[in-house]
C-alpha cells in the first residue's frame, strides 16, 4: 500500500519535499489541478474534484474491489485481500465487526482510561529538560491504546511497545513478509501466540471479534494476522504521526498555542483543524473501474488516481487563509476520508488525539523544538509525520 503509492510518484515530475510539501502542492493545484502523470496515472489536488472522486461509484478504493485488487497489488495478494476485507461493499463481516468494537459495544475502554495513560507517561517525563515527543510520549500512548483495544494483556504491552519501536512504521512490510526477522519477527511471533490464546480464551476485545468473523468465513490464522497488522498500522502509526504534526504546528503558531494553553480541554475541538492543517494521511489511492469525466479531463478505465489530501485540505477556494492555523475553524477536511470509506476509527482517533494534546499542553508551560532534533520519515508520500521531535520543555509546577 505505502510502497505502491510511493512508486507512483517517484517517476512523476512532481517533487515533494519531506519537511514542507505544501508549496509544491499549491503550485500543482494552481497550474494543473487534475495532473496527468502518465496515460493511466493521475494526481488530484483540488478539494471539489477530490470529493467527487471519493464519492464516485466508478472508483475503487485501495484495491477494495474484487476486479481490480489483483491489478493494483500485483504480487501482494495478502495486502489486497486484507484491504478488501474492510471494504463497505465486500459483503464480508469484518468492517461491521470492527466498527461495532470501536464504537464501544464490545469494548470496555473510555476517555478516562486514555487520560490515565497520558498522565502516567507524563509523570515519568516531568522534570526532564529535553524529551523526544515521539519516542517518550506519542509512541507509547498510541501503541498502548490500540493494544488494549485489540486485547493485548497489559503486562505484555511495555515489552511489545519496545519491540515495535524498532520497526519504524514498517507494519505493512510484515504483511508482505510474514517470515520477517529481527523486531518484525518478534512482533509476528507474539501475535501468532496471542491469536492462539484468544481462540481458546475469547474476550470482549477487537481480536476476539475478528477471530469470530474469520471462523464464520473459514479463514485461517494468517488472515487474522494480516488484519491485526493493518489495525496496528492504522491505529498506531497514523495517530503517532498526527500528534507529531500537531505539536510542530502549534509551535509555529504561538498565538494559537497560547489560546489552547488557557483552556487545554479545547484540544478536543481543535483536532479537525489540526488534521486539516497537516494531515498524517497525505494521499488516498483510487482505481478507475470505468472512464471518468472530471472537468475537461477524461480519466481512462484502469487508471490509478492519487487524491492529494494535503493539497485538498488547503484549497483556498474552500478554506479561508488555508495555510494558517485557526483553532476556531470547523473544517470539513478529508483526512478521515468521506462517505462509505470514511475511517472506521475516526471517533476513537478524535478522542485519543484530543486527550493526548490536552494533557501535554496542560502539563507544560512551554516547549521549544531542539535545533536539528526533528527528523521526518523518509517515505512521506502516503503518510506524513516525524520519526523524532526533540523538545526543550518547561513543566507546569502546578500539576
Amino acid at each position: 500500500m505505502n510502497t505502491k503509492a510511493s512508486s507512483f510518484l517517484v517517476g512523476a515530475p512532481m517533487p515533494i519535499p519531506t519537511v514542507d510539501p505544501y508549496p509544491a502542492y499549491h503550485k500543482v493545484r494552481k497550474e494543473n489541478p487534475i495532473y496527468r502523470v502518465s496515460p493511466t496515472q493521475w494526481v488530484i489536488t483540488g478539494y471539489q474534484d477530490a470529493m467527487s472522486l471519493l464519492q464516485n461509484p466508478l472508483c475503487s478504493h485501495w484495491g477494495q474491489d474484487s476486479e481490480t485488487q489483483a491489478i493494483l497489488f500485483s504480487g501482494k495478494s495478502a495486502v489486497a485481500k486484507t484491504l478488501f476485507a474492510f471494504a463497505p461493499d465486500s459483503g464480508l463481516p469484518y468492517r461491521k465487526n470492527v466498527m461495532h468494537a470501536l464504537a464501544g459495544k464490545n469494548l470496555k475502554f473510555d476517555g478516562k482510561a486514555m487520560q490515565e495513560q497520558a498522565d502516567k507517561l507524563l509523570d515519568k517525563l516531568v522534570g526532564k529538560e529535553e524529551i523526544d515527543f515521539i519516542r517518550d510520549y506519542a509512541h507509547p500512548l498510541t501503541f498502548e491504546t490500540i493494544s488494549r483495544i485489540i486485547g493485548i494483556p497489559d503486562e505484555d504491552i511495555p515489552a511489545l511497545s519496545t519491540t515495535v519501536a524498532e520497526l519504524d512504521g514498517m507494519y505493512l512490510g510484515l504483511i508482505y513478509n510474514p517470515v520477517a526477522t529481527g523486531a518484525g519477527g518478534l512482533f509476528l511471533s507474539f501475535l501468532r501466540t496471542f491469536i492462539e490464546h484468544k481462540k481458546a480464551n475469547p474476550g470482549d476485545d477487537l481480536c476476539s471479534a475478528l477471530i469470530d468473523a474469520c471462523r464464520r468465513e473459514e479463514e485461517d490464522e494468517s488472515f487474522i494476522l494480516s488484519m491485526l497488522i493493518l489495525l496496528f498500522y492504522a491505529g498506531h502509526d497514523n495517530m503517532m504521526n498526527f500528534l507529531g504534526n500537531a505539536i510542530l504546528a502549534l509551535d509555529k503558531h504561538q498565538a494559537e498555542q497560547a489560546t489552547l494553553r488557557e483552556q487545554p480541554a479545547r484540544a478536543y475541538d481543535c483536532v479537525d483543524e489540526l488534521l486539516r492543517y497537516d494531515s498524517p494521511v497525505q494521499f488516498f489511492l483510487l482505481f478507475a473501474k470505468a472512464p471518468i469525466q472530471l472537468g475537461p479531463k477524461t480519466i481512462a478505465a484502469g487508471s490509478q488516481i492519487l487524491i492529494c489530501v494535503g493539497a485538498a485540505n488547503r484549497d483556498p477556494s474552500v478554506f479561508t487563509n488555508p495555510d494558517g492555523l485557526d483553532l476556531t475553524r470547523k473544517p470539513a477536511h478529508l483526512s478521515y476520508g468521506t462517505g462509505a470509506y470514511r475511517c472506521i476509527g475516526a471517533r476513537l482517533a478524535h478522542l485519543q488525539a484530543g486527550t493526548a494534546l490536552s494533557k501535554f499542553i496542560a502539563r507544560t508551560t512551554a516547549y521549544t523544538p531542539v535545533q536539528g532534533g526533528t527528523v521526518w520519515r523518509t517515505a512521506p508520500y502516503v503518510q506524513r509525520g516525524p520519526a523524532a521531535v526533540k523538545l526543550h520543555v518547561s513543566w507546569n509546577p502546578a500539576l
